[in-house]
């Protein structure tokens, strides 16, 4: 029961941090300053079709010679997990960004699935 109360506290701080840094970018803009969080940056195109529930999420090659992805859901660091070298390989051979990012966010729910399940 200890690690739940550990998640859905982590999850309120990152909520209460996100609150704090859109009241600080409300700020920053009315001074003609560059807004903290990406999406408070007029400036930058978002499609709101978009989802982007993985933050920090990459694929990495471990000290081993492993793959692993790593990614942190809802404020909560969701630590390092084995991908295959296939689904490695395939992420790095894309160019797009969009393509790379797509992939990215179908293998992290795919290897994160339990974790997530347990936080819902």
């Amino acid at each position: 029961q200890e690690p739940k109360f550990i998640v859905s506290v982590m999850a309120d701080v990152n909520r209460a941090s996100d609150m704090i840094l859109d009241h600080v970018d409300k700020q920053r803009l009315a001074l003609n300053e560059q807004p903290y969080l990406a999406k408070n940056d007029p400036l930058t195109p978002l499609d709101p079709s978009e989802e982007v529930p993985f933050r920090n999420a990459a694929i990495v090659k471990t000290r081993g010679g492993d793959y692993a992805i790593r990614a942190s859901y809802d404020g909560v660091e969701l630590g390092l997990k084995k991908v295959s070298k296939g689904t490695a390989k395939t992420y790095f051979q894309l160019t797009d960004y969009k393509d790379k990012a797509a992939f990215l966010n179908m293998t992290a729910r795919k290897t994160f699935g339990p974790e997530i399940a347990m936080m819902g």
